[in-house]
């Protein structure tokens, strides 16, 4: 398989699930950056470099039904690049706030 050159920045405070998906998706070639708390992503993300992001929607804290600081990360920084919010906690409410501008 042909190596990528395109970088991804993979956000999640779980740290199996990005062990377990940095490893997946190094083994298709893309370079892989790694963020475990909203700061750390936001600051990434500033830098530049990253063609695109995949940020937890509970980025800051899996028990608190509130967190959407995966998603505030995600409309407010670096608008020029591609994001992609996923949540083990999905709801109806949290899908509509997360398609309002």
């Amino acid at each position: 398989m042909a190596q990528s050159t395109a970088t991804i920045l993979l956000a999640d405070n779980d740290p199996v699930f990005l062990s377990d998906n940095t490893e997946i998706l190094e083994g298709e070639g893309y370079h892989v950056i790694q963020a475990d708390n909203p700061r750390q992503a936001e600051l990434l993300l500033e830098q530049g470099g990253i063609d695109v992001a995949v940020l937890d929607e509970r980025l800051a804290n899996n028990e608190q039904e509130g967190d959407n600081s995966g998603l505030l990360v995600a409309r407010n920084t670096a608008p020029q690049i591609p994001k992609i919010v996923l949540t083990a906690f999905a709801s109806t409410e949290g899908a509509r706030d997360a398609l309002r501008k």
